[in-house]
């Protein structure tokens, strides 16, 4: 049996037959001891989750796997990008910004595992937000998140560099703190008008230390614990991960009905699965990535009522990394060469359908309140990048290194036309394919000058993205491996102008630094912006009240509706 049909028949059909079993006790009641379908969704992804464990949850698959499992204190509308409460009820901001005072929500459950003495889930409290957000102020390999909140808590910068020294003088986090079992106060070293945005993310997701003591950071991929609307049923990294419904999930639909709806989700990782096929016969709910030859040949060969297409704005942005390292490239005239070298139309016609061509800076369009006409993108101008070239002592492209250009194996003709845009002006690269997380090391290890990387929206404001260049984020030492800003690229003014981004609390004033700062950073040619994310997804028609297709992937009250 070949690794696809082993991956689709086991992850979907191991996990439906789990699943007889695995009915809550509330369910059951109400079926009143009767059978009935499962209700199951199952999807495919191209690539595996990179990991479980928040702190190391850095690529889209591992969010969405997540943010069915795991919640944090605050979560957002996906539609209106509004912030709302989580597992904070309710939350106070003193001190002109500087002091946060959250009150948990009492009565939410841990899911049952065995971390547990009696394997039965606890209360969630207080202490369990400071444990969790002292681990994100922790060095080592299974942090890659900690320039998240880096210097923004008081004390984290001290505590992270005592820890990385070992020497013991800071044993915590002076800007955490527990004030009784149900009430945490966070205080920051100055206002940061996006720290809320900030706590939305999967990486100050709570869980138990429990967990981390019995399984480790390396392990918890196989035993993820949160207080989520789905929990863990089975795992096999990098082939599928079936979730079952928490039994014990504190949420409910504005009917007063208990949530999740859904009995599993069933995921699987298989660059190779025909999805299109898949869905037709029932095995794929749904197919996140599509396009419009696939809509209309399932719609031409099917009753079309079946099946829906959709089209999603997605907060995200696709961009050319250049290293400002590099010797050649830290020159800005070769940067803007390339830049202009770069056809904008040709790109358009290989984008991942309903994608658009980045015609304005690293914000992608979706912002109500960014001022994009403040921004101005890159002009096709093949003869101004020669002379450019030319200036900057390298005629017809002379001189110039054959620059490695490592682009994800799924984006190659992607890659291979840029390369042909580049050439065309005398820029040489040799186009390197790899996978994913290759590529993932290779640029943010600062091994390939040249790289494209997809950046989505951790959280619902424009400086997600801003944020990726600020150079307080490199690595003093060039042959570190950075957690954020692949390009290294460090510029005193963008930086001072976030600064006073993130002390500004009025949001129009706000955007208009977050616009200063995304035509400087072109101005500069920081990264050349490629296209942001749009897409097309295809779904069974029964599939209700689904939500989060832009970013949050949310499941917690989708349904499968049954003819009566």
């Amino acid at each position: 049996m070949n690794l696809y049909t082993k991956v689709s028949v086991l992850f979907v059909l191991s996990g439906l037959m789990l699943l007889q079993a695995c009915v809550s006790p509330g369910k059951q009641e109400e079926l009143g001891g009767a059978e009935r379908p499962q209700d199951v969704i199952s999807m495919n992804f191209k690539e595996s989750y990179r990991s479980l464990y928040p702190l190391m949850a850095t690529d889209n698959v591992s969010y969405v796997v997540l943010a069915n499992m795991m919640e944090g204190l605050i979560t957002y509308n996906d539609a209106t990008q509004a912030l709302l409460p989580s597992l904070a009820e309710s939350w106070n901001v003193i001190d002109n910004g500087i002091r946060y005072i959250f009150h948990i929500r009492k009565g939410v459950y841990f899911h049952d595992d065995a971390c547990f003495p009696d394997g039965k889930g606890r209360e969630v409290t207080a202490s369990d937000f400071e444990f969790c957000l002292t681990q994100l102020c922790k060095p080592g390999d299974n942090n890659d998140a900690f320039w998240i909140i880096n210097d923004k808590i008081l004390g984290s910068k001290e505590y992270y560099m005592s820890k990385e020294a070992g020497d013991g003088k800071v044993n915590s986090v002076s800007g955490i703190r527990v004030i009784d079992k149900y009430t945490l106060e966070v205080t920051l070293t100055q206002p940061y008008s996006v720290f809320l945005s900030i706590l939305t993310t999967q990486y100050t997701f709570v869980y138990p230390h429990e967990a981390v003591t019995k399984y480790g950071p390396d392990h918890i991929d196989e035993h993820p614990v949160g207080t989520g609307p789905f929990m863990i049923k089975e795992v096999k990294p990098a082939e599928y991960v079936v979730m079952i419904g928490n039994p014990n999930y504190w949420r409910k639909d504005n009917e007063g009905n208990r949530l999740p709806k859904l009995d599993a989700l069933a995921l699987s990782f298989d660059p190779g699965m025909n999805e299109l096929e898949e869905l037709e016969k029932g095995r794929l709910s749904i197919i996140f990535h599509s396009n419009q030859d696939q809509v209309n040949q399932l719609m031409s060969k099917t009753e079309k009522k079946r099946f829906k297409a959709l089209n999603n704005l997605q907060l995200s942005m696709s961009f050319l990394g250049l290293q400002h390292k590099d010797p050649v490239l830290k020159d800005v005239r070769v940067r803007r060469a390339i830049a202009m070298a770069i056809d904008r139309d040709e790109l358009n016609k290989l984008l991942p359908e309903g994608s658009m061509v980045a015609d304005k800076g690293v914000v992608p369009h979706g912002f109500e309140k960014f001022p994009y006409d403040k921004v101005t993108g890159y002009a096709f101008d093949p003869d101004s990048a020669r002379q450019l070239l030319k200036e900057a002592g390298y005629p017809d492209g002379k001189g110039l290194p054959v620059f490695q250009m490592a682009f994800e194996r799924l984006f190659a003709r992607f890659g291979e036309s840029l390369h042909k845009m580049l050439e065309n002006v005398g820029i040489r690269t040799e186009l390197v394919l790899v996978p994913f997380q290759d590529m993932i090391k290779k640029a943010y290890g600062g091994y390939v000058p040249m790289f494209r990387i997809g950046w989505v929206a951790d959280y619902p404001d424009p400086e997600t993205f801003l944020n990726l260049f600020y150079g307080a984020n490199v690595p003093l030492n060039p042959s570190v491996s950075t957690d954020v800003n692949p390009c290294r690229y460090v510029n005193p003014l963008f930086d001072m102008l976030l600064d006073e981004a993130y002390r500004e609390t009025d949001i129009t004033r706000r955007s208009l630094l977050y616009a200063r700062a995304d035509s400087l950073l072109m101005e500069d040619v920081a990264a050349i912006p490629l296209y942001y994310g749009s897409y097309i997804s295809l779904m069974r028609s029964d599939i209700k009240n689904f939500h989060g297709l832009n970013t949050k992937f949310d499941f917690s009250e989708a349904y499968i509706a049954r003819e009566e």
